[in-house]
């Protein structure tokens, strides 16, 4: 559990500060409960979207947009989130 301990905290260095991990992942659930954080699951209407499909046709300037609700798409827009995930692939591509 060493590295998954080192997760949790990176990911709270990276948050303001929070009080609930809402997530449907039993690890990630469990690394949080265990440091008091309370855990809940959570719902979703978008069963059917594919999210690494999804990163996968972003990056590769796929019909991303098509498979997702306006209010996501015009959000990861705002936050240039497609050229944030190449740039990180670029990086990858290094190591």
């Amino acid at each position: 559990m060493g590295e998954n301990a080192v997760w949790t905290k990176k990911v709270r260095s990276h948050c303001p500060r929070f009080d609930v991990v809402y997530s449907n992942n039993p690890l990630v659930k469990q690394l949080f409960e265990g440091e008091g954080i309370q855990s809940k699951p959570m719902v979703s209407k978008l069963k059917d979207i594919d999210s690494t499909q999804v990163r996968k046709l972003m990056l590769s300037n796929g019909e991303w947009r098509k498979l997702l609700p306006k209010p996501v798409v015009d959000y990861l827009s705002s936050i240039k989130a497609v050229e944030r995930m190449k740039a990180i692939a670029k990086n990858e591509e290094k190591f």
